[in-house]
């Protein structure tokens, strides 16, 4: 029996039925690593998968999508929690859909959901050795950003006491900064970032995307999470559990606030890199 098949000009993808469109993803980076895994679920018994996202993040599919399809849709915050004013009009979404394919829609990944998990990167050894910092510093949210100073301090500390014998900086340029004597890896590709995590002795920095992909690819990290009690309580539960579904070693530290002195980062920073000696 042949398989109907059907050409989508929209997408130039050819769509077969009871093949599997997972998104479009238009929520922030960290969510879409759980919402990947929920995706990857979908291709048992052998089902094509076509994954639609920001073109930055095809990386996160390559291991089970027959096909990707990036999307130009901007929107900040995740797609379940996302406004009337965020969130893209629904047209906008359907026309990236093929005809004929099942959707498992870009909906926020759920506790429960049937998940399959993946580890990320490639180990290189020409990262082995290095102190991986992602210093955030978002528009939207500025209160969540540590300064430029902060992070030389830090920096210059990690190398002086030897914490660190050199240090890597990742994210986007226009999302993060980089620090003093660093090797500036923002803006490099996601698929070589993920090499970089998962070669890493470990990774630093508040709560956020990149330090999300460093539990995906077995990469240690140290976060601290601000905001209200309820908030950074439940980050701190959701790095611990929920989010870091290959168990990586992590220490998530609840702050009253987003901006922890230097000392105190610094103090976090020796218990972890004398945890990971042990």
């Amino acid at each position: 029996m042949m398989t109907e098949v059907q050409w989508d000009v929209r997408t130039r993808t050819v769509v077969e039925r009871g093949d599997v469109f997972v998104g479009p993803w238009i929520g922030e980076f960290g969510h879409e690593l759980m919402f990947v895994g929920a995706a990857r679920a979908q291709a048992v018994g052998g089902r094509r998968v076509i994954a639609c996202s920001r073109p930055g993040s095809a990386a996160l599919y390559a291991d089970f999508a027959a096909e990707f399809v990036p999307h130009a849709i901007e929107c900040e915050g995740m797609c379940a929690g996302a406004t009337a004013a965020t969130a893209p009009p629904a047209r906008l979404l359907e026309r990236y859909v093929p005809p004929r394919a099942e959707r498992f829609g870009g909906c926020e990944y759920r506790v429960g959901m049937a998940a399959t998990w993946h580890k990320y990167g490639r180990r290189r050894n020409e990262y082995a050795d290095a102190v991986v910092i992602h210093a955030r510093s978002r528009p939207h949210v500025p209160m969540r950003n540590w300064s430029q100073r902060n992070w030389n301090t830090l920096a210059r500390r990690m190398v002086r006491e030897g914490v660190a014998k050199r240090i890597i900086c990742v994210g986007l340029r226009r999302h993060a900064l980089t620090v003093e004597g660093a090797l500036d890896m923002r803006d490099a590709p996601l698929a070589k970032q993920m090499d970089v995590l998962a070669s890493a002795r470990w990774a630093v920095g508040p709560s956020s995307g990149p330090l999300h992909l460093a539990s995906h690819c077995g990469c240690p990290h140290l976060a601290w999470c601000g905001g209200g009690p309820a908030e950074r309580n439940c980050t701190h539960r959701r790095y611990l559990s929920e989010w870091n579904p290959l168990d990586t070693p992590v220490h998530a530290h609840r702050y009253a606030s987003w901006q922890p002195t230097v000392e105190t980062v610094w103090g976090w920073v020796t218990d972890f890199d004398r945890f990971l000696r042990r």
